[in-house]
């Protein structure tokens, strides 16, 4: 479930998405496409996660923080334009230590002032302390030849849909170990159309995770899958 405003096709006013459970997942305010003012995510516990405190040009602060016990500090850092990590950003394990301290320069890491840390503190090598996306086996291309490979256009023709052309999206989170879970349908068309693409991607081969600072972590990410009939 979500509620989004557009105005001529560009976010604008009050953006809410909810957890599965019917939790409210994130809360943000958008002017003329940027997000602006405070925006809060909580867990589908109703724990709050982390928030942005950003200007009228989506610059600002962004805090998250661990699940357990007390709000205990994960990531700190700088936003510019609404999504565009800058300056210094701090990354902490749940005991308070630091994880890595991070110079960001346009959403890109200055690699001389990056340093990593173990649990206990000791210096991480050089070419570990770097950030990886979670990808396919054989790349984007291969990806998206397994969804085309895998689908079937049928399912919305023999569920009586209207013809037409419908682009669902799916969001879904590789995790550390790179498998699929936590599928959600950002769209609902029907005949069919969400559970099919949910489908497809749902028995995808693992992925390789992605990697964060010499430990791999969940990524999250959103399939735009097209389904056109006539």
């Amino acid at each position: 479930r979500y509620i989004y405003h557009f105005n001529n096709g560009v976010k604008d006013g009050v953006w809410l998405n909810y957890h599965e459970n019917g939790q409210l997942q994130d809360s943000s305010f958008y002017t003329n496409g940027i997000r602006t003012g405070i925006a809060l995510g909580w867990n589908n516990e109703g724990i709050l996660s982390d928030s942005f405190n950003l200007d009228k040009q989506g610059t600002g602060r962004y805090y998250s923080w661990y699940k357990e016990g007390e709000r205990k500090p994960m990531i700190e850092g700088y936003i510019q334009s609404d999504t565009i990590r800058t300056g210094r950003w701090t990354y902490f394990y749940p005991d308070g230590k630091i994880r890595a301290s991070v110079q960001y320069e346009n959403n890109r890491i200055i690699d001389e002032k990056c340093k990593c840390y173990d649990e206990q503190g000791k210096d991480i090598a050089a070419e570990l302390c770097t950030e990886r996306e979670a990808s396919f086996k054989d790349g984007e291309g291969a990806w998206r030849q397994y969804i085309q490979k895998k689908l079937n256009p049928q399912v919305p023709i023999s569920k009586g849909g209207k013809p037409g052309t419908y682009t669902v999206l799916i969001q879904f989170v590789v995790s550390t170990d790179g498998s699929i879970k936590d599928l959600k349908p950002l769209t609902s068309f029907g005949f069919g159309m969400e559970q099919e693409a949910m489908r497809v991607i749902r028995s995808a081969p693992k992925w390789n995770p992605a990697v964060q600072f010499g430990r791999n972590v969940n990524a999250y990410r959103l399939q735009p899958i097209t389904f056109s009939f006539y």
